[in-house]
């Protein structure tokens, strides 16, 4: 039986922060109390245990108070990216069978066109008060689902990544392994929560007991954190603030992973005696499964390091499989993996280090997101008669990997007008960032 590990942290360390924002400061007893009210209104609205509930907050306060309250009734949160356009979650809602929605009050018009029952989040009751002692029973054997996140897949069509309790937990003590965390750290937070780069921050939290530092404006702020999580974008855009780089020589551990990762960057990230730490793992695994210190072991550069404790990697026909607890459950409506994956990840190992070399499938992995650039392609040639659309991947210092199209056309358009058209129906993050039109005339 898995255990409610936010109660066990309210009850064991009551007055420490879980979460801090701005100014203020959630103890994990406070988080406790105000998540079980939300979970009591869930109730009334008919969620029970098992219930599918897609859920779509912006705020991360409120996304957390909402996944945990369906944590604790055992109901399976679907995370959306509030990001995301109306289109694309209306496909995802349409192929998951999801029983409920949770949004706020500004986002319902995403949903329009959906039959989904709506519960927004500022309708959750806070006054339910210890009354309801008897409505909730934690019972969650380690193999139920506990959350279903979304990756890219290929022909456009996203993948409903179904990750158990035990996933997760098993996840975080492998990391609190492999870079010693413990109760003192102070995890800086700035990664969304609808990804699993962010949620397993939150999760680790509450089996280890460190306290998370949620964070946007690194540029800015004192970061009075140990550790921070963040694709190589955003370290290649801090380092060259004076302030932030500052501000990250203080921290003992900066994880980076989500996608390559430049030589370039790891030499100014050396320079500035940066502790960094490179790791590799996907949504499917439940967050990374191996990495290293780069800095320690210069011998192995170009590497992502070495299994964590408990994991096995092996490559059959260049391609990585990976052995692990972690491993998600399923994919939704699919066979159980049984704790193996073999990735569409090409690679190689050497003295026991894994070293990437691409992909064998078209996704691109482009600042920390998985991205099929045949989306970007379906809509174009859906929308316009062009001689010819062909698509590159490009690798890029900032981006890691970007998508790039060619359109053969004698049509009377320009690289506005594909863009506007791109803009209205995917997200920010699938739209190729290079675009060139050649006239066929």
């Amino acid at each position: 039986m898995h255990q409610d590990w936010l109660l066990y942290r309210s009850l064991k360390s009551p007055n420490k922060t879980f979460i801090e924002k701005g100014n203020y400061n959630y103890s994990f007893k406070a988080v406790n109390d105000i998540v079980y009210d939300r979970a009591c209104s869930l109730i009334n609205y008919g969620v029970s245990s098992n219930s599918k509930i897609a859920i779509l907050l912006s705020d991360p306060l409120d996304f957390i108070e909402a996944y945990f309250a369906c944590y604790k009734i055992g109901g399976v949160s679907l995370l959306l990216n509030h990001h995301s356009k109306n289109n694309e979650i209306k496909d995802i809602i349409e192929n998951n069978t999801v029983d409920y929605i949770v949004c706020s009050w500004k986002d319902k018009g995403l949903f329009n066109g959906c039959k989904i029952p709506i519960i927004f989040f500022e309708e959750l009751s806070k006054s339910h008060g210890s009354c309801f002692n008897d409505k909730i029973n934690f019972e969650h054997l380690k193999d139920d689902i506990q959350s279903i996140l979304f990756t890219s897949g290929t022909e456009g069509k996203p993948k409903s990544v179904c990750l158990t309790y035990n996933n997760f937990y098993e996840s975080s003590i492998k990391w609190q392994d492999a870079i010693k965390l413990n109760s003192d750290d102070i995890y800086m937070l700035n990664l969304p929560l609808y990804h699993i780069s962010g949620l397993a921050i939150i999760m680790r939290s509450i089996h280890i007991g460190f306290s998370v530092k949620i964070d946007t404006d690194l540029q800015h702020e004192q970061y009075n954190s140990t550790i921070i999580s963040a694709v190589p974008t955003l370290i290649n855009k801090l380092i060259n603030d004076k302030h932030a780089s500052n501000q990250l020589q203080l921290l003992r551990c900066i994880i980076l992973s989500g996608s390559k990762i430049s030589e370039d960057l790891l030499r100014s990230c050396k320079k500035l005696n940066l502790n960094i730490f490179l790791s590799y793992g996907m949504t499917e695994t439940c967050s990374s499964i191996c990495g290293f210190w780069p800095f320690k072991n210069d011998k192995y550069s170009g590497s992502v390091g070495t299994p964590f404790k408990g994991v096995k990697l092996g490559i059959k026909n260049n391609k990585i499989c990976i052995e692990s607890s972690t491993i998600m459950k399923c994919y939704l409506n699919h066979s159980e993996n049984q704790g193996v994956i073999h990735t569409n990840d090409l690679g190689k190992i050497k003295d026991g280090y894994l070293y990437i070399d691409g992909r064998s499938d078209k996704l691109i992995v482009s600042g920390g997101e998985n991205v099929d650039p045949s989306e970007a392609i379906k809509i174009l040639k859906s929308k316009y008669n062009f001689d010819r659309i062909e698509s590159f991947k490009e690798e890029d210092s900032y981006w890691g990997e970007i998508s790039v199209i060619y359109i053969y056309t004698n049509m009377n358009i320009t690289v506005d007008d594909i863009l506007q058209e791109l803009k209205s129906t995917l997200s920010n993050h699938k739209i190729p960032k290079k675009i060139f039109i050649k006239n066929t005339v």
